[in-house]
């Protein structure tokens, strides 16, 4: 008898000291609840603690940061291009102070006040403006311009249907929208060029001319990059020089900068009489 009660006090504590080595299961919010007094709760409420014991905060989590705009200005007071990041309606110009307005402003039916701003004016195809002043960093021309002043201090638009006088065009940059034509006779001086429809003219451009797919360019052609895509059409007398800086006022775009080759006079070559070679057999 006492040999059996002491088997199954063996067993009873055998049994005992197995379950306390079963490994601890955790608890996930999809699966069953945990009470909030038992110790699984705490643990998972707890942040972890480092070999010393000690509490070691929660990572927190990084999101995305959104880079604020940048927009390339130029003062229309005194002509200084500088950066603004953010949306904004009114700047200052850091060289001369002046107050500027960002806003964009957009014209309809007839117009013939004064429109100044920093930000971009759209003349819809309803636009008729016959006197005057429209000054933006960028225009875009739908309509028909009559009279009056216009300056684009970076990008000039001209779309499908708009009329401007050439003797108007005062832009740094000039883009011809799709299915658009213009044909101007004088020379312009550009810094870029973009070219989506037919564009017949003498450019002269500091930057990079561009012809889209779907463009057409004619005429003579002095700049120092040239871009075409494949389907781009091209019927011009080029000069295209990377390296070139400036053009004088009167240099013609078939005129070729390479000098002619000086024609030299022939001269005979002098005669070298042959020299007779001595033979085993001779003797002098």
């Amino acid at each position: 008898m006492a040999n059996r009660g002491t088997n199954e006090w063996i067993s009873g504590l055998a049994t005992l000291r197995a379950t306390q080595r079963q490994p601890r299961v955790r608890r996930y919010a999809t699966g069953p609840s945990i009470d909030a007094e038992s110790p699984a709760a705490d643990d998972e409420a707890s942040p972890p603690a480092d070999r010393t014991g000690h509490t070691r905060p929660r990572p927190m989590g990084i999101g995305r940061t959104t880079m604020p705009t940048q927009n390339e200005v130029v003062c229309y007071g005194c002509g200084f291009q500088f950066v603004v990041r953010g949306r904004t309606t009114v700047t200052q110009c850091p060289k001369c102070g002046a107050r500027l307005s960002m806003k964009d402003e957009t014209i309809t039916g007839g117009f013939h006040e004064e429109c100044v701003t920093a930000g971009k004016v759209t003349l819809t195809r309803s636009a008729i403006v016959d006197g005057g002043k429209i000054t933006a960093n960028d225009i875009l021309l739908e309509g028909i311009i009559k009279s009056g002043q216009v300056r684009a201090h970076k990008m000039l638009t001209l779309a499908k249907g708009a009329e401007l006088p050439e003797d108007l065009l005062d832009a740094r940059s000039l883009k011809i929208g799709p299915e658009a034509s213009f044909d101007f006779e004088r020379t312009l001086e550009l810094h870029d060029v973009e070219v989506c429809g037919e564009l017949k003219a003498r450019i002269k451009a500091t930057g990079t001319v561009t012809v889209r797919a779907s463009g057409h360019l004619l005429g003579q052609l002095m700049a120092k990059h040239l871009i075409v895509e494949e389907g781009g059409g091209l019927n011009c007398a080029l000069d295209v020089q990377p390296n070139r800086t400036t053009w004088s006022s009167t240099e013609d775009a078939t005129e070729s900068t390479v000098a002619e080759p000086q024609a030299r006079p022939l001269t005979e070559p002098p005669i070298i009489a042959p020299i007779a070679q001595a033979t085993a057999g001779d003797t002098p």
